[in-house]
């Protein structure tokens, strides 16, 4: 809303016009890159995560024994960071989702600061994963704090009734979020983070600044977390892309990937799926001119197993009980872990493995340390 006198100057409209539509987007994107000062200094992020293998069911013995395994192998030259994931905060495996308490779980009993601290003695980053726009139904702060919900005194209804966005434009939600990150960096010690679910700063609903757009929500609730962060390492994921220019250091710029080719989950949200690697690897293709230009791209982790790890398909029917969901659905062929792999080297973006090292077949091992040191060259499509 504009106030009686008030203006607002749009952006400008460009148009391009040319035989090649990655030269059209690339010359785009230096144009947008001169007006967002992005943050594209330093090498490549390189690193482990936990999810695609462990799906929120790791506990710390997990997380240890994988940074140790990991810094006596053949990989550890080139990886950064240890990367826990979600499930972190849950008090068991089987307790609901409790976005928006920070703290350690019953998984965790030693605390966040002792988990930073081992990764750091293994010789690695540690890094950690939130969703710092999300609050779930389940969560202690949405019990407490039901002013803090976007869309508060409305019946609190969205598409996901379990889940719904934190309103940053509320000063005491802003707060909160601040002082969850100076306690992750700060107080815990944590190097790197990865800040998923970010569309939930943008969810429909009565505001408390009702003068603020969503796109403005967004990026004031991440502006918090950079000045939190100062120069640590802050992957975006989940969110609208480019209204986080300048702020995020990296960048997902597609959909999860999986050990599955192809999983047709939700189809008019995700024509080309989701949770495998086919429509991840498009992504990482068509959305290569961003990379190093407006951030580190990061096509999604390095997924090469060939059956299912005994963790996955449970996992899946328990997050996708409408789907056919079978075992024998899950593991990738020679030429589909190779492609990939392959894909995400060619394209130069971020280099995360999600497996377990230590039980990774001998031959997928191979695959793995052939492609572990990020391309350092440019690469366009014609």
């Amino acid at each position: 809303p504009l106030a009686p006198g008030e203006s607002l100057k749009l952006s400008p409209l460009i148009v391009y016009a040319g035989t090649s539509l990655s030269a059209m987007l690339s010359e785009h994107a230096a144009r947008m890159a001169k007006e967002h000062r992005p943050r594209i200094e330093g090498e490549i992020k390189t690193g482990w995560c936990s999810w695609y293998h462990y799906y929120s069911t790791e506990s710390q013995e997990d997380i240890f024994r994988n940074a140790e395994d990991l810094s006596v192998s053949p990989l550890k030259p080139a990886l950064d960071v240890i990367l826990l994931d979600d499930g972190w905060n849950l008090p068991d495996n089987d307790h609901p989702c409790v976005w928006g308490d920070w703290e350690a779980g019953g998984k965790f009993p030693q605390g966040m600061r002792a988990v930073a601290e081992k990764i750091h003695d293994t010789g690695f980053e540690a890094g950690l994963w939130l969703a710092p726009f999300a609050v779930a139904r389940d969560s202690r702060l949405f019990r407490e704090h039901p002013d803090w919900v976007v869309g508060a005194g409305e019946g609190l209804v969205n598409n996901n009734a379990s889940v719904f966005g934190l309103d940053v434009t509320n000063p005491a939600a802003s707060q909160f979020l601040r002082d969850t990150f100076r306690k992750v960096f700060d107080e815990w010690g944590y190097d790197y983070i990865k800040i998923d679910f970010l569309l939930y700063a943008i969810a429909p609903g009565r505001r408390y600044d009702a003068s603020v757009t969503t796109a403005q929500a967004l990026r004031r609730g991440v502006e918090i977390i950079r000045e939190c962060a100062g120069d640590k390492f802050i992957l975006g994921c989940g969110t609208p892309l480019l209204q986080l220019i300048g702020l995020c250091d990296g960048m997902r710029i597609g959909p999860d990937v999986g050990s599955q080719w192809s999983f047709p989950l939700n189809h008019p949200a995700w024509p080309l799926g989701n949770c495998s690697i086919k429509p991840c690897a498009r992504y990482a293709v068509y959305r290569h001119w961003q990379h190093r230009v407006f951030w580190q791209n990061d096509p999604d982790c390095i997924v090469v197993r060939d059956h299912e790890n005994g963790i996955e398909g449970n996992q899946f029917r328990k997050f996708f009980p409408h789907m056919d969901v079978r075992n024998e659905n899950f593991g990738l062929t020679d030429r589909e872990a190779a492609m990939w792999v392959k894909v995400i080297w060619f394209t130069g973006g971020m280099w995360f493995l999600s497996e377990d090292w230590e039980h990774l077949g001998e031959d997928r091992k191979q695959l793995v340390e052939m492609c572990v040191n990020p391309n350092p060259h440019p690469v366009r499509m014609t």
